[in-house]
């Protein structure tokens, strides 16, 4: 390109394919220290074949042309190795960085929504397409297609959660500058209903569990009402989480949702089905396979299934799920007067407001036993 022709274009000349032995795409932008145009090269032979590496080069200089003329500068923005870092090389890296952070269940939602995300980049032609020239465009056709298949609006905002978080991860990685979900907004959802489960209701289920012999899954519950350990929680904890004199359970950060640990004491109901577990192998699950110890980690929706079943054999409401055990738990320490604060530190709420959601049905059962000798 002669002097001239590049003295036509102020800070950038446009990028162009150039098909060769290796295909190529040339542009020219001007470095910010000198003030000069400097040539840059991208190379495109990512696919298997050449037609396909023009095919994809042409498409990545039409988006990439886009972006010069709206102001992107690769050299104040340099990306990962020659600039460019595809889609389908940055969901594998995400996901490999990933799995070293999150808990099993957790992984499993991100690997979910991680693998919708490729079917669709597959569909679209856009798997070996830059990350940093994925537009905002792209981003709304996506969470469309996640539309079409019916979810609820809080699941719809899980996954603009997980869109948003792939992209800063990248952003941080520095495959991209700008996150094209960052102007979506979530959609408004519903509170949710919480069901508490009346006593009458809990005392058929012990007893039908007491005589069907099935006396470790009436642990679980009691360790999800009586201290307020989430479900998940629950099939992470092990022997060695278990002080036996003191009669304590630790829940470590790394099982704990919020990452922080807390130690529960545990009632003499739950005492007398742990203290049974006393000298097993410390690395052992408190609750394997059929609920007994284990080496296999048992998952969530495991304890689903299992509550499913009871309640066809009890017959009792689907109003009242398995976390309907904590909710109730919660409201029913505060109706005996256990301060707030401490009902917090139990449930390991994100902050004191989430436990306060619960006092307003406490606050109108003791207003109703205080006004019970009203008369009309």
């Amino acid at each position: 390109m002669s002097q001239s022709e590049l003295k036509s274009f102020t800070d950038f000349v446009p990028a162009e394919v150039r098909d060769g032995k290796i295909c190529r795409i040339v542009y020219y932008a001007k470095e910010p220290q000198s003030g000069e145009l400097k040539r840059v090269v991208i190379k495109c032979n990512r696919m298997k074949n050449r037609r396909a590496n023009l095919q994809l080069a042409r498409r990545v200089c039409y988006d990439l042309n886009i972006k010069l003329a709206a102001g992107y500068n690769p050299f104040v923005c340099r990306m990962a190795d020659d600039g460019y870092t595809s889609m389908a090389d940055a969901l594998i890296a995400f996901q490999r960085e990933k799995s070293k952070q999150l808990r099993p269940d957790s992984l499993r939602c991100y690997n979910s929504f991680l693998s919708i995300f490729n079917n669709w980049l597959a569909d679209n032609n856009l798997s070996n397409s830059f990350v940093i020239n994925f537009s905002t465009k792209q981003a709304q056709q996506l969470m469309q297609h996640v539309d079409e298949s019916g979810l609820t609006s809080r699941t719809w905002n899980s996954y603009l959660s997980f869109f948003k978080s792939f992209f800063n991860w990248c952003a941080e990685k520095e495959y991209c500058t700008d996150n094209p979900f960052g102007k979506m907004h979530k959609r408004k959802t519903e509170a949710k209903r919480r069901e508490t489960i009346p006593p009458e209701v809990r005392e058929q289920i012990r007893q039908w569990l007491t005589s069907s012999g099935q006396h470790e899954f009436l642990c679980v519950m009691l360790l999800c009402y009586r201290c307020l350990i989430r479900p998940k929680e629950i099939l992470m904890l092990k022997i060695k989480d278990v002080d036996f004199d003191e009669r304590l359970i630790t829940i470590p950060p790394e099982v704990a949702k919020n990452h922080n640990e807390r130690v529960v004491a545990m009632p003499d109901d739950v005492y007398q089905y742990i203290s049974t577990l006393r000298g097993l192998p410390p690395e052992l699950y408190l609750f394997s396979e059929g609920y007994r110890p284990g080496t296999v980690l048992k998952y969530s929706r495991d304890i689903g299934r299992t509550w499913q079943n009871l309640r066809a054999a009890v017959g009792f409401s689907d109003r009242y799920t398995f976390y309907s055990l904590k909710d109730t738990g919660i409201t029913e320490m505060l109706e005996a007067g256990v301060p707030p604060k401490l009902v917090k530190e139990l449930a390991d709420h994100h902050s004191l407001e989430m436990t306060e959601r619960y006092t307003h049905r406490s606050d109108a059962r003791r207003i109703l036993q205080h006004t019970a000798d009203l008369k009309f």
